[in-house]
């Protein structure tokens, strides 16, 4: 069952970037945008990820997981986590992402 996600407009976006809720990732081919997310029930916390974006994504995205992985340990997160279009699922699975 597909659930409807709402994505906030480019102004709610500058505000949750602005404020601090949400946090930009920039590299010379792209950027990705995430939010801290503190799960009460298991306990954890995780690094959400809202936007990927970019070109020849194969050529960063190592370098992208890297930095997120280290990101998300300095702020206690246990995981990342992503809704993406199947194709990103594939290049995703070997930087160790679950479907």
């Amino acid at each position: 069952m597909r659930r409807n996600i709402r994505f906030p407009s480019i102004e709610e976006t500058e505000a949750k970037l602005k404020s601090g809720d949400w946090q930009i990732h920039k590299f010379p081919l792209g950027f990705i945008i995430t939010e801290i997310k503190q799960y009460l029930y298991p306990k954890e916390r995780v690094l959400l990820i809202w936007v990927l974006s970019g070109r020849k994504f194969d050529e960063w995205k190592e370098e992208a997981f890297s930095r997120l992985r280290a990101f998300g340990a300095e702020h206690g997160c246990s995981a990342i986590e992503t809704q993406c279009r199947l194709g990103l699922v594939k290049k995703l699975k070997p930087l160790g992402s679950e479907k």
